[in-house]
């Protein structure tokens, strides 16, 4: 059991330390979306560790939560501003949308590739990042 819960510690802080970074490159995120940026590193730390359904679902759902929250200053945000910003929104919203789908097949398609995983879940950050840049 030590062993156990030293894993469990380690992947801990790993969540903690990605949470941290996710945090630190996307300055833009308005503060009321921190903790979510938080669960999403957290989870994606935790699914890049251990690539299984369940890490899948609770990371899909933490972007999920967060992308409600985008979409929902994005309409704000386009009746004061320009359409462009829209349009980058609901654009990379697609992107990751395809992203989760491959992140999907690549955990539960029994690849259990975790590079790809890891890429995949890298590649989605870059996207929730560029949101606010």
């Amino acid at each position: 059991m030590p062993g156990a819960r030293r894993r469990r510690a380690q992947s801990a802080g790993e969540g903690e330390a990605a949470a941290g970074a996710l945090q630190q490159e996307a300055g833009g995120v308005p503060a009321r979306l921190a903790p979510q940026v938080e669960e999403i590193a957290e989870a994606g730390a935790a699914l890049q560790q251990d690539p299984t359904g369940a890490h899948l679902d609770r990371y899909k759902q933490a972007v999920r939560q967060f992308l409600d929250e985008v979409v929902r200053d994005s309409m704000q945000v386009s009746s004061e501003a320009t359409v462009g910003f829209s349009r980058k929104v609901f654009s990379t919203i697609a992107r990751i949308d395809v992203a989760l789908a491959d992140l999907a097949d690549a955990v539960l398609g029994r690849q259990q590739d975790v590079l790809k995983a890891g890429e995949i879940v890298d590649q989605i950050k870059g996207l929730i990042i560029d949101l606010y840049r």
